[in-house]
């Protein structure tokens, strides 16, 4: 009878929850940078040096990704995590134009992605060795570094 009622109690703890919890936010956009002439002339510079080493090369470019993968490589590389359903859905309902730049947005602003950058840039800055105790604290050095971030 114990676990009946715990399983309820978990339940209705797990729906109130859930049927309470906000939207995404927005993050801020940066629209006025990429909509500028000399951001525009620059992509179109790269992308014509790609177009004329895919010609010398006498290949195609592969074809541009969904949104979904596009989302699922962003994440693992700015936060080492895939995209939640939740995540998944709010960018499904932003116009097609502006998912990338918005996903970007929203992971740099999102804490997840400085921590694991900051563990990314100790790992590479002082290395994975602890060290003696009072000399070097590893743990402070990551979390100090994610603040800055």
């Amino acid at each position: 009878m114990l676990f009946i009622g715990v399983a309820v109690l978990g339940l209705s703890v797990l729906s109130a929850n859930l049927l309470s919890s906000s939207r995404i936010v927005e993050p801020p956009s940066a629209a006025a940078i990429i909509e500028s002439d000399h951001f525009q002339q620059t992509v179109a510079a790269v992308d014509q040096e790609f177009r004329e080493h895919l010609r010398v090369l006498e290949t195609e470019s592969a074809p541009p990704a969904d949104y979904a993968t596009i989302a699922r490589r962003l994440s693992l590389a700015l936060t080492g995590t895939i995209p939640s359903f939740e995540e998944l859905r709010a960018l499904k309902e932003m116009p097609e134009q502006q998912r990338t730049q918005w996903w970007v947005s929203r992971l740099l602003n999102d804490r997840r992605s400085a921590d694991y950058l900051a563990e990314r840039f100790a790992r590479s800055y002082v290395g994975t060795q602890n060290g003696p105790f009072i000399v070097y604290r590893r743990r402070r050095f990551v979390t100090w570094l994610g603040n800055q971030l």
